[in-house]
């Protein structure tokens, strides 16, 4: 909790991105540079979904029961989520 709103989550995505991509030709190297990412997030975690909206993420669909199989029943409502964060 005394790391929230730091921006430590953010970092790591980006992070994890970049470590994802090839390395750039030598003539790009100044060019910005995006990965595409799609995921899924619980729609009860406002938080994570801020974070993904500010990283450049937008909501596709919601799937309800998504994660219920995981919890024993409840909705579990999942949110998916796509778009490009530069890295």
């Amino acid at each position: 909790p005394a790391a929230r709103g730091h921006g430590l989550a953010a970092h790591l995505v980006r992070s994890a991105c970049r470590t994802l991509l090839p390395p750039p030709p030598a003539c790009e190297v100044a060019a910005r540079r995006c990965v595409k990412l799609s995921l899924h997030v619980e729609a009860t975690n406002g938080a994570a979904l801020r974070m993904y909206r500010r990283l450049g993420l937008e909501e596709r669909r919601r799937q309800r029961g998504f994660y219920s199989r995981l919890r024993g029943g409840g909705t579990g409502e999942a949110v998916e989520m796509a778009g490009f964060i530069e890295v």
